[in-house]
């Protein structure tokens, strides 16, 4: 009995000073979905030329997404007479040949141009010509955060155009797919 007693309080007195323990773990999670934003930096630009030949304007948007790699595309007008209610003035039409140019701050390519592949939507009811989809990876890891600059020309084929403002529209589609777990 004396052993028995003896064993009892070695028990309790180990227990007491090393505790008794048992341990679980568990797992949590949280999914955060693909994510992106894209904004014109530049809403409007004003275009100078003098008489034929190439006009060209760049306009900045910025793209934010929560993944690396973003693929995009972009649908551009012909500039169109704003008085012309008639649809007597012809279009200054889109300079296919030369494409888009868009460049980058910190993505590969840094650089690319964008050929004219298709007629795409209309922007703000004018159609348009969609260029092929491009697609950019950012150098910044897991995130694209980028400006970027797309350039734009136009081939004004008619010596003389009636005086005053012609209009023309682009539209930026960015594209991200979740990331491969």
């Amino acid at each position: 009995m004396v052993l028995l007693g003896v064993f009892i309080f070695t028990v309790a007195f180990y227990t007491l000073c090393h505790g008794a323990a048992q341990q679980a773990t568990a797992t949590t999670s949280y999914e955060v979905d693909t994510q992106i934003a894209v904004q014109a930096l530049t809403p409007t630009v004003f275009l100078t030329a003098t008489g034929g030949g190439e006009i060209s304007g760049t306009v900045e948007f910025g793209v934010e997404a929560n993944v690396s790699t973003v693929r995009l595309f972009l649908e551009n007008t012909p500039l169109y007479y704003e008085r012309d209610d008639n649809g007597e003035v012809p279009p200054i039409p889109l300079n296919r040949g030369a494409g888009v140019i868009i460049e980058t701050q910190d993505a590969v390519p840094r650089s690319h141009i964008a050929n004219y592949e298709k007629d795409g939507e209309l922007v703000s009811d004018l159609p348009s010509l969609q260029t092929e989809t491009v697609t950019f990876t950012s150098q910044q890891g897991y995130i694209f955060s980028q400006r970027l600059q797309v350039t734009i020309s136009w081939t004004q084929n008619e010596q003389i155009l009636p005086a005053g403002t012609y209009t023309g529209k682009m539209r930026l589609t960015c594209l991200v797919e979740p990331p491969n777990m």
